[in-house]
């Protein structure tokens, strides 16, 4: 590893670009249909379409994934095998993740729904609504008089205030600029949200007429059988909205031949694709974020090596920010080859026979054993660091990396004594928290977490202000027992 990642960007895209960019390389696929299947046989246009791969619905499930460069021979038990007509072998194929369906309008723009976001932040709200939705309601006269907006009189004052109500999409979509002149010159402390609102606008992130939909590899769903109910994804669902009320608005044809009404119709249909847009955009955060979301659940958790788990104590005032005394056990597990080698080294015995003396001293506390977990400390000290951790890592400072300082020589002692100055960074205290321990192995590894992670060059001066971190003084127990032991006569 030549350097670690310090830092992520995330990119603001172009969805229009993107989807022409997928269609004219043939990642992506227009999605029309709102059946998904037909027969139990997958719609090509549809939101399960055989363009994203094979599940294990289809007949030849999976067959893809072995196959030579031209795909005249397909399946696993061809693997090896050189094809005759491109003279490349039918290896395994990974699931082509880069493929996207995509629901297009002809005509119009929605909101792309991070911008959507960040715009309802900044307008704010108005009688328990935000006023982007108030805006996006397109509220035409109901006896039909031209499209001209019904002003009732309850909605006078409030118009005063937000002029903009009730002027629906395709209005907002041209006239953005007029919109956040005016608002930016009532929120004066959201400046920079509403430059990066124009920046957005003027580079073409802010509307969009064309929504991306993820792989069905991620997605899947099974066909019904005869009259049996098909499963239903929630995710699906909110595409198969989205993909009904596009083909409303794509068959109204183009807006030069559309009536007052079609009109009013299409701002109807972009308010509804809107408020799904943000549902499915909703629905995607869930699926990724919290415990049970994706990243925590598939990608983070999960079994570790090297790794433990203690009770949060105190220690007696003898560490420095960056030590930690470590329990017995945990030192066994985190270190138990290096604690085998030097046993067998040692004594001159099998590998085997100084796993037996390591496994008899996770059970009874061996002096021996606790011998050369000081001489591991005393003569290694650089690449003898750990990595904490304590959830739900809220705070800059919920993970760090640390020394071990001593080893507690009691086998029934199950806690990691920290310095007090961390706990607060941690957002933890002594009632019974929890800590996590992962094992950073190698002296390179060591320093290059250390210059980043470690409390003492990273914690005391406050990211924000320059000064000193308030969250690194001393607690208030600590406190109170100075004043206490600098008062006594």
């Amino acid at each position: 590893m030549d350097s670690l990642i310090t830092s992520v960007i995330p990119t603001q895209l172009d969805l229009s670009f993107e989807c022409q960019f997928d269609m004219y390389t043939g990642r992506g696929i227009r999605l029309q249909s709102t059946k998904a299947f037909d027969k139990s046989e997958k719609v090509p246009d549809g939101l399960q379409s055989a363009f994203f791969g094979t599940d294990f619905s289809d007949e030849m499930s999976y067959s893809e994934r072995y196959r030579c460069d031209c795909g005249f021979m397909i399946g696993k038990m061809y693997e090896g095998e050189i094809c005759p007509h491109c003279a490349t072998p039918v290896h395994y194929v990974p699931v082509d993740m880069s493929r996207t369906g995509w629901i297009m309008l002809d005509h119009f723009k929605v909101f792309s729904p991070i911008f959507a976001a960040k715009l309802s932040d900044a307008l704010g709200s108005v009688e328990s609504e935000r006023v982007l939705t108030r805006i996006l309601q397109a509220d035409y006269d109901p006896d039909g008089g031209e499209g001209d907006l019904a002003i009732r009189e309850r909605d006078k004052e409030i118009r005063k205030k937000h002029p903009y109500i009730g002027k629906g999409t395709r209005w907002l979509v041209d006239n953005m600029e007029e919109v956040l002149d005016f608002y930016e010159a009532k929120k004066v402390n959201k400046k920079k949200l509403f430059a990066e609102l124009r920046n957005a606008y003027r580079n073409n992130l802010m509307f969009t007429n064309a929504i991306p939909v993820i792989s069905a590899v991620l997605r899947s769903e099974t066909p019904g059988e005869k009259d049996k109910k098909l499963y239903k994804m929630r995710i699906n669902t909110i595409y198969t909205a989205l993909i009904l009320s596009s083909n409303e608005i794509n068959n109204l044809g183009s807006p030069e031949n559309m009536t007052e009404a079609d009109l009013c119709t299409v701002d109807r249909y972009l308010y509804t694709m809107h408020k799904d847009i943000l549902q499915l955009f909703d629905e995607i955060f869930n699926i990724l974020n919290g415990k049970t979301g994706v990243i925590a659940s598939r990608v983070i958790s999960g079994r570790y090596n090297f790794s433990a788990r203690n009770i949060i104590s105190a220690s007696s005032g003898e560490l420095r920010a960056n030590e930690i005394d470590m329990c017995y056990l945990d030192f066994l597990e985190l270190y138990r080859y290096e604690i085998i080698n030097i046993y067998a080294k040692l004594f001159h015995c099998t590998i085997q026979e100084a796993q037996h003396a390591w496994s008899q001293a996770t059970m009874h506390f061996d002096k021996v054993i606790y011998g050369i977990i000081q001489y591991m400390l005393e003569h290694n000290q650089d690449a003898i660091g750990v990595f904490i951790n304590r959830n739900p890592s809220i705070n800059f400072g919920s993970f760090m990396y640390v020394k071990i300082h001593s080893v507690i020589p009691d086998i029934s002692n199950k806690t990691i004594r920290l310095n007090t100055r961390v706990i607060k960074t941690m957002a933890a205290d002594f009632d019974g928290d929890q800590i996590n321990i992962y094992r950073v192995i190698g002296l390179d590894m060591n320093k290059r977490i250390a210059r980043e992670l470690d409390p003492r060059y990273n914690l005391y001066i406050d990211r924000i202000n320059g000064r000193v971190n308030r969250d690194m003084m001393p607690m208030k127990d600590e406190v109170v027992g100075f004043w206490f032991l600098n008062s006594c006569e």
